[in-house]
C-alpha cells in the first residue's frame, strides 16, 4: 500500500477524523479560555502527559512490527528514548501545576529532561537521513535554504535580541536555557526539514510529513514560550492570554502529531504491497544448436555419406542419391558460399562455427554453424573434408540423433575447434547476464516501492557510477538494464558479482536484510530449467 491507497484505508480515516475533530475542539478550548485560567492552565498540563504516553505505546506497537526495516527500526529506537524523555519532563510539569498547583521554577528538573531528549532526536534524523543515499534536488534546496533562512532570521530578530539585551548575571542559567532551547528546536526542525524534503513521494513520506507537522508547532512553541516568558507574558499574574494558550496548544500538536504518524505508518506496513515477478528468468537465447549433422566428401568437395539423421531431415530415402553431389547442392546453401568456406578450411586448417543458411524439405531457410575440418593422406595432400553442422529443432520433432560412432566424431570435431568450450562460456555468461539483470531489476522494484522511485534512481547512480569508474559498458536507467553484446565475458564475471554486492548493500540500508532476503528467495524460486545454478552458486549470486 502507498500513501495515496491509505486514504482510502477506513481505519485510517476514523483515526484522522478523530484526531482532527479532537484537535479543532482542542483549539476552540484553548482559545475561548473555557473553565477559566487556572482550569484551562491544568487541562493542558495534564494533556501532555496523556497525549505523550499515548504516542508513545503506538511507538512501541511499531517498533514491534515485522515489516520495519532494520534502519528504521534504530530510528525509531531512538525517537522512543528522546519521547520517553520529554513525557517524563510533561509529567513534572503537571504533577507542580496539578497537584502541587505552584509555579513551575525555573529551570527545574523538567528542563533537564526536554534538554536531555534532544539528543536523541538529533541522532535518530541524522540516521534517518543518512540512510537516504540521495541529495536533494537544485529547485528542493533552493525551497529548503529559503524556509530555514525564514526560521533563522525570525529567530534571531524575534526572539535572541530581547533575551541578549536583557541579560541579567543573576539569572544565568535561565539566560542560558532561553538561548538554547530556540537553538535545539531550531536544529531539530532543520533535520525534519531535510527528511521530508529528500522522501518526497516515498510511501513512508506522509507518515514522516505528519511527524514534520508536530515538530514545526512544537519549534513554535518553545520559540513563542522563550519570547513571552521572558517577557512575563506567559500567563501574566495567573491570568490565561492568547500568547499563553497558544504556545500550550502548539506543544500539544507535537504528541497528536507523533501518535497519528505512528499509527499511520503501523498500518501502511500492515498492509504491504507483495512486489511481483515479472517472469521466470530463462536463458533468452533464439538459437540454441540442439542436434548435429555429419556430412563426409572427397577431394572434390562432393558428398561421399552423411549422418542418418541428416538423411531424416532432408527427406532423403538413402545414401545413393546424394553421393557424389556437391554439398551446397544438397544442404541448399549457395555454392559460392561453399566453396568459399572449402577455401578458408584449406588455407587455416578449419572452419569454426560458421552461421549459413540451409534449406528444408519445404525450402524453407534453417540456421546452421558450420564447423569443418580437412582430412589429408600420408603425403599430407587433401582428401576431403568432415563436416559438423548444428541447428536448432523444436521439442516436438521427430528427427532421430546421430548414432553413437557419428556422434562421437562430431563431438571430437566440435572440441578440436574449441565449439564446445565457446558454447560453454556463452552459456555462463547468458546465464549469469540473465540472473543478474532479473535480480538488479527487481531489487529495483522493491526500493521503488517499499522507500520511492528517487531514492531507488539514487541507487542506479551509484551502481552506474561503479560501472563508469571500472570501465564496464551496463547502463542503468529506470530500472532497466542494457549490457552491449560486445562486452568481454571476462569484464562481465568481473563485474556483475560487484554490481550485486551494490545494490544488495544499497536495498540493506533502505528495506532491511529480512525483506530483502525475502524477496531474493522468491526470486531464485522463479529460476527455470535453462539456468544452470551451479554456476550462480559458483560465484555466491544467490546469497
Amino acid at each position: 500500500m502507498n500513501a495515496k491507497e491509505l486514504f482510502h484505508n477506513q481505519k485510517f480515516k476514523s483515526a484522522f477524523i478523530f484526531v482532527l475533530a479532537f484537535t479543532m475542539v482542542f483549539f476552540l478550548f484553548n482559545v475561548f479560555v473555557i473553565g477559566g485560567s487556572n482550569f484551562i492552565s491544568q487541562v493542558d498540563s495534564l494533556v501532555s502527559p496523556l497525549a505523550g504516553g499515548i504516542a508513545c505505546w503506538l511507538l512501541a506497537r511499531l517498533l514491534a512490527h515485522k515489516n520495519l526495516t532494520h534502519v528504521e527500526r534504530r530510528v525509531y529506537r531512538w525517537i522512543m528514548v528522546g519521547l520517553i524523555l520529554w513525557v517524563v519532563a510533561d509529567a513534572i510539569w503537571a504533577v507542580y501545576v496539578i497537584l502541587l498547583n505552584v509555579d513551575m521554577p525555573y529551570p527545574s528538573w523538567a528542563d533537564f529532561f526536554w534538554l536531555s531528549g534532544y539528543p536523541f532526536f538529533y541522532f535518530a534524523l541524522l540516521l534517518r537521513i543518512r540512510s537516504f543515499g540521495t541529495p536533494l534536488r537544485r529547485g528542493e534546496r533552493w525551497f529548503f535554504g529559503a524556509t530555514v533562512s525564514a526560521v533563522l532570521l525570525m529567530t534571531f530578530l524575534f526572539i535572541m535580541p530581547p533575551i541578549v539585551r536583557d541579560y541579567d548575571s543573576g539569572r544565568l542559567l535561565e539566560s542560558v536555557l532561553n538561548l538554547t532551547f530556540p537553538l535545539a528546536d531550531l536544529f531539530l526542525l532543520v533535520l525534519i526539514l531535510v527528511i521530508v524534503f529528500a522522501l518526497e513521494k516515498e510511501s513512508r513520506a506522509l507518515s514522516w510529513q505528519i511527524f514534520a507537522a508536530g515538530v514545526v508547532a512544537f519549534s513554535v512553541s518553545n520559540l513563542l514560550f522563550s519570547y513571552i516568558s521572558w517577557q512575563g507574558l506567559y500567563y501574566p499574574d495567573g491570568q490565561a492570554n492568547f500568547l499563553s494558550t497558544l504556545v500550550d496548544f502548539a506543544y500539544n500538536i507535537l504528541y497528536f502529531a507523533l501518535g497519528f504518524a505512528f499509527y499511520s505508518l503501523h498500518l501502511l506496513l500492515s498492509t504491504r504491497t507483495e512486489i511481483p515477478i515479472s517472469g521466470p528468468i530463462t536463458l533468452e537465447r533464439q538459437s540454441v544448436p540442439n542436434m548435429n549433422f555429419a556430412v563426409f566428401t572427397d577431394r572434390q568437395n562432393r558428398i561421399m555419406s552423411v549422418s542418418e539423421n541428416l538423411l531424416a531431415f532432408l527427406k532423403i530415402a538413402d545414401q545413393s542419391s546424394i553421393r557424389g553431389k556437391r554439398v551446397g547442392a544438397v544442404l541448399g546453401v549457395k555454392a559460392h558460399e561453399m566453396d568459399q568456406i572449402f577455401l578458408e578450411m584449406a588455407e587455416i586448417e578449419f572452419v569454426s562455427d560458421r552461421k549459413v543458411t540451409i534449406r528444408d524439405p519445404e525450402g524453407r531457410g534453417v540456421d546452421a554453424w558450420l564447423t569443418a575440418f580437412p582430412t589429408r593422406d600420408l603425403n599430407h595432400a587433401y582428401t576431403g573434408a568432415n563436416l559438423v553442422l548444428r541447428i536448432c529443432l523444436d521439442a516436438s520433432s521427430n528427427i532421430p540423433t546421430m548414432s553413437r560412432e557419428s556422434l562421437i566424431l562430431a563431438q571430437n570435431i566440435l572440441n578440436r575447434a574449441g565449439v564446445l568450450k565457446k558454447e560453454k562460456d556463452q552459456i555462463r555468461i547468458a546465464t549469469l547476464q540473465a540472473y543478474f539483470i532479473a535480480k538488479m531489476e527487481q531489487t529495483y522494484r522493491l526500493v521503488s516501492s517499499e522507500s520511492s522511485p528517487r531514492i531507488a534512481a539514487a541507487m542506479e547512480m551509484s551502481c552506474q557510477k561503479i560501472a563508469q569508474e571500472n570501465g564496464w559498458p551496463i547502463n542503468f536507467r529506470g530500472g532497466k538494464i542494457t549490457i552491449p553484446e560486445s562486452v568481454q565475458p571476462g569484464m562481465l564475471e568481473c563485474a556483475i558479482p560487484a554490481l550485486i554486492a551494490q545494490v544488495r548493500e544499497s536495498a540493506v540500508r533502505v528495506v532491511g536484510e529480512d525483506l530483502l532476503r525475502k524477496e531474493y528467495r522468491k526470486l531464485d524460486r522463479s529460476i527455470d530449467e535453462t539456468l544452470d545454478v551451479e554456476i550462480l552458486d559458483s560465484m555466491g549470486l544467490r546469497k
